[in-house]
């Protein structure tokens, strides 16, 4: 057995030396191709998260009437989160809304003063409704504009967003396919390779 070995080392190191052009190159073209799969690998996965992250952050905000019945919305609440494609329904109160706004702009002295000057809370309650695609955004916001609790809802930001969210559900779904298609060819670059070598 460690003679076969010690055998198989001899015989080896004798053809590396012999071609020794060749098994430099060789060895050098699988460095560069491994190395770029796992640059394409680590890429992809980089990529990918970075997109999941915008995701997160990327919503619908429907905006109601001021004096919209509050149990009426957290009504709508709940039927929006029985929508198969909708992820998550976030509700904000009228006191939460001027609270973050409050907490935001904290530093600007002329906003605060303008709050002071109204008196009353100005801002309304709102629904941010986050979906899994476009489409899914599409049906939402024909459903809250042209449904039963049209008459509650001020606005739907969903066409200021539109552009917004179908650019992002493509650069996502351009990126897993472009990540998989480069590792696929550079694998089969690296067994082209490897084939001819042995």
């Amino acid at each position: 057995m460690l003679t076969n070995f010690v055998r198989i080392l001899k015989f080896g190191w004798q053809a590396l030396t012999r071609n020794i052009g060749i098994s430099i190159g060789t060895i050098f073209i699988m460095f560069t191709v491994l190395f770029l799969v796992g640059g394409v690998l680590l890429l992809n996965s980089m990529s990918k998260t970075l997109v999941s992250s915008l995701e997160d952050k990327v919503d619908v905000s429907v905006y109601f009437k001021l004096n919209a019945n509050e149990n009426a919305i957290l009504t709508l609440e709940q039927r929006l989160e029985k929508f198969p494609e909708v992820e998550e329904v976030e509700y904000v109160s009228k006191e939460m809304a001027i609270q973050r706004f409050k907490e935001t702009h904290k530093d600007n002295d002329l906003l605060m003063e303008s709050l002071d000057e109204i008196g009353s809370n100005p801002l309304p309650a709102s629904l941010n409704v986050r979906a899994e695609t476009t489409d899914a955004y599409a049906k939402l916001a024909n459903f809250l504009e042209k449904g039963e609790y049209k008459s509650l809802i001020e606005k739907v930001n969903w066409r200021e967003n539109k552009s917004i969210i179908s650019k992002l559900f493509s650069i996502s779904a351009a990126v897993q396919n472009g990540g998989l298609l480069a590792g696929f060819i550079l694998v089969f670059v690296a067994m082209v390779v490897t084939f001819n070598t042995i």
